[in-house]
This record gives structure tokens, C-alpha cells and sequence, in this order.
């Protein structure tokens, strides 16, 4: 059974920009016992909830509640659940170190529950996550921090050699999944849909739909055609797309494997883009172009491809030539990449060059 002082060295050094939430990890550092932390949460959240931004909060309250469950030995698939969410939000905001934290603590809950293959991937993600934090705190000379993260990666070490060397007549839980896990390191996006207040009618009987909206819907997966896909960023620094009440967007279906090399999100058969029709594109954006004069009528006539200065580029395990400006004209810029979700894993399938095999 994990302690809640062991806990809390886990989680003392996981990165809060909001000072409510700030103020709210150093008095849990200060509890004594996991029921006085669980107490002193119940009293937060309502002051985090009215204050904070959801995407601020949601990984920090998820990976609290599994500390929970660890230090009261409960939780099971609920508290796997709730170690996913603290990763993805996480993941969203771009913080190796707190993602890291998560994967620590989800490689713990799958050691309790005798997942050996799934606790060694996710403690091996950690290591991978945390050896850039200690050699970027080490470079600033924040020592603290570098030997927080040495001993996050030693205590990992520990864990795998645990598991590794776990006798084999041990009780343990069927794993859920046998196939290695492919755990991306693509930016996670969101859509923001705006919320409109009540809407007004005029005198003359005109519906008033131009105020401005009171609150907003953000989505970061979605069902289509039954499976659940995530949604990644298409642009480098651009994680949120507000979508534009009027504007044209459109979801296209990758047929071939012209950008499975792109970045900050390989684009690969069958995923879906989120093209804004409307959208000015700039060198270097990814874009939907139509050729003036496919070679075949069987070609395809619109193509994803990189804008540049020297034509439509691929980006691609293949050698694609590029395709001159003046043979395609833009129709919309890509913004996100939404991605079909492995039900066994969690995670998107493998693009080429994982050495696994997509669907």
C-alpha cells in the first residue's frame, strides 16, 4: 500500500500556473492523511471551479483523485480512467514534467493491479519524459528540481526492476491488452464552440443572434462512424481552435500517404482533417489545394499538402514530387488532425514508421 506521504512526493513539484491551485497543492503537501487532503479538496473545488480554467484544473483534480484511490488502496478502472484524463490534460497544455507525474502514477496503479506489460509502458514513458526536465532544470541551475527529477527517475528504475522481476507465481490481473502501446507525443487540440444567452426577438419579430456568447463548449474527441477519435493539432504553437459561427468548415478524409511524415502531427490514411474553408493561408501552413488538371480522372482533384514558396509539398515516407503553385489553388487551411482511438490501448493507432502495424 502507497502512503500519502509517499504520495505527495510524487506530486510536490507538479507545475501550477494558477495561484488558487498553487496555494491549493501546498496545503495538501501539509495534510497528514489522505482523508484530511480529500476534505480540504471538497472545500477547493468550489473556488477552483468559478476561477479557473477548466483545461487548468481538470489534469491537476484527476491526478489528485487517483493519489486518492492510491493511498486508500481503491479505485481500480475508475481511478485508470481518471489517470488518463490527468495525462491528456497534461499532454494539452504541454508540460512533459506534469505528464510525466502521470504516467508515474499510472504505471503504479497498473503494478498494484498486476498489469505487467501495460506498468512497464507507462513507467518507461515516464523516464522518457522526465530525463529533458532534469537536463533542462540542471541547465538553469534549479537544482531543486533537477534532483526532484533524478529521483522520479530512479524511483521508476525501481519500479520497472519490481516488475520485471516479479515472480512469476505472483497473483496478477489478466492484462488488457497484450500489443504494445503507441504513446504519441503529438500537441492534443481542442474546438471551442462559443454559447449563445437566450436568444431575443426585436419588436419587429427579428431573432437577435449577434451578442455575444455567455460561455463555451470545448471538445477534444468525438464519435464518428462509432469509434471514438482525438483530436490533434495541425499547426506548430496552436492548440485551440475557436470555431466561427458563419464560417465553412469542413472534415476530409485522408485517402493516401503524402503527409504521414508532417509535423507537429503526422496526417495519415483515414484520419479526418478540420479544414477552414475561409481561412488566408501562409507559407508553411498545411492546406487542401485543387489541382487545375489531375493527371487521371480517376485522381484524386484536392490534395493536403505544406505551402511553400516552391510549390505544394509532400512530407512522406514516399518520394512525392512537389506539385507547382500554378497547378492547385488553396482551398482551406488544416487546423486539426482528429485521429481513430485504439479501444485497447487508449491511444491513437501507429502512423508508418513505428514499427507497428495501424489497422
Amino acid at each position: 500500500m502507497t502512503t500519502w506521504a509517499e504520495i505527495t512526493g510524487i506530486f510536490r513539484y507538479v507545475n501550477l500556473q494558477h495561484p488558487v491551485l498553487a496555494d491549493l497543492k501546498d496545503s495538501l503537501l501539509n495534510c497528514q492523511s489522505v482523508d484530511n487532503a480529500i476534505a480540504l479538496l471538497e472545500r477547493f473545488s468550489p473556488t477552483c471551479d468559478l476561477l479557473i480554467n477548466p483545461w487548468d484544473y481538470q489534469g491537476f483534480h484527476a491526478l489528485l483523485r487517483v493519489c486518492f484511490m492510491l493511498a486508500r488502496n481503491t479505485g481500480g478502472e475508475d481511478a485508470l480512467s481518471q489517470a488518463d484524463q490527468a495525462i491528456a490534460a497534461f499532454r494539452y497544455t504541454g508540460d512533459s514534467y506534469n505528464e510525466a507525474v502521470g504516467h508515474r502514477i499510472q504505471g503504479l496503479l497498473y503494478q498494484r493491479m498486476g498489469r505487467a506489460s501495460l506498468a512497464l509502458t507507462s513507467l518507461q514513458r515516464a523516464v522518457t519524459l522526465f530525463t529533458p526536465c532534469e537536463e533542462s532544470y540542471g541547465s538553469e541551475s534549479n537544482y531543486p528540481r533537477e534532483r526532484d527529477c533524478a529521483d522520479q527517475i530512479q524511483a521508476c528504475q525501481s519500479a520497472i526492476d519490481e516488475v520485471e522481476h516479479q515472480s512469476p507465481t505472483a497473483p496478477s490481473q489478466p492484462e488488457t491488452s497484450s500489443k504494445p502501446i503507441f504513446v504519441p507525443n503529438w500537441p492534443i487540440a481542442r474546438l471551442v464552440i462559443g454559447v449563445q444567452d437566450f436568444v431575443l426577438a426585436s419588436h419587429i419579430g427579428r431573432y437577435i443572434m449577434d451578442n455575444d456568447p455567455v460561455g463555451e463548449i470545448q471538445i477534444n474527441e468525438l464519435i464518428i462512424d462509432g469509434d471514438i477519435h482525438r483530436f490533434y493539432s495541425a499547426q506548430k504553437g496552436n492548440f485551440e481552435y475557436t470555431l466561427v459561427p458563419g464560417n465553412d468548415y469542413r472534415w476530409l478524409k485522408v485517402a493516401k500517404v503524402s503527409m504521414n511524415q508532417t509535423s507537429p502531427t503526422p496526417i495519415c490514411p483515414n484520419d479526418l482533417v478540420l479544414v477552414d474553408t475561409g481561412r488566408n493561408a501562409n507559407v508553411g501552413d498545411i492546406v487542401i489545394a485543387e489541382l487545375f488538371d489531375p493527371p487521371t480522372p480517376q485522381e484524386r482533384a484536392v490534395v493536403v499538402k505544406r505551402y511553400s514558396n516552391k510549390g505544394f509539398q509532400s512530407e512522406s515516407t514516399e518520394e512525392i514530387p512537389p506539385i507547382p503553385l500554378d497547378k492547385a489553388s488553396i482551398r482551406g487551411v488544416v487546423l486539426a488532425v482528429a485521429k481513430r482511438i485504439d479501444p485497447d490501448t487508449g491511444q491513437p493507432f501507429p502512423p508508418p514508421g513505428t514499427g507497428q502495424t495501424p489497422p
